[in-house]
């Protein structure tokens, strides 16, 4: 897409097809306002995200799916079948809403200001909360778990350390980092 038709839907909203979703077609929404010269940049990093990387990235969705059942319970997992999923298979229990943007300028919790690209959407073994993903800069995955509307651990809890973690929960054996590379 040109830049454009990509400022076009950043600011009349619409459906764009994402890479990362092996070209799923996802809503769009700007609910924060953010002008499309500051999505843009992130926008076009996260289009650039690769189903390798998604596949990857289930790492830290398995992680979130055995907190919740830790919390809850083996029941939560009666609709999908046969226990946590596996790498291979956790997006199978994963459907994408619709991607949004945030911002968060220098200073408390952000050493540099930042755009995020957030994916909200469901996740089987969480139908009330949901799922929250969060791309700072659109590049670089910064924090999966429940939708909260916070794109970062440590800007939810008010908390900067919790940045270190993709995936945090009071268990710390599950709490994720991201990948060295």
């Amino acid at each position: 897409m040109t830049d454009s038709e990509l400022t076009a839907l950043v600011e009349a909203g619409g459906e764009l097809a994402i890479p990362y979703l092996d070209g799923a077609p996802v809503r769009v929404h700007n609910i924060n306002e953010l002008s499309p010269v500051e999505v843009l940049p992130a926008l076009r990093g996260f289009l650039g995200l690769t189903p390798k990387q998604r596949r990857a990235d289930g790492r830290h969705l398995i992680a979130y799916c055995t907190s919740t059942v830790e919390a809850v319970g083996p029941e939560v997992l009666e609709d999908m079948g046969s226990g946590i999923p596996a790498l291979e298979t956790v997006w199978d229990h994963v459907q994408a809403g619709g991607i949004f943007f945030s911002k968060l300028d220098a200073g408390k919790y952000a050493s540099t200001p930042a755009v995020f690209v957030e994916l909200e959407g469901n996740v089987a073994w969480e139908p009330e909360h949901g799922l929250q993903m969060s791309w700072a800069d659109g590049t670089r995955l910064v924090k999966v778990g429940a939708f909260d509307g916070h794109p970062t651990n440590g800007h939810a809890a008010a908390n900067p350390d919790r940045d270190q973690f993709v995936f945090y929960c009071d268990l710390p054996e599950l709490c994720t980092r991201p990948d060295p590379n």
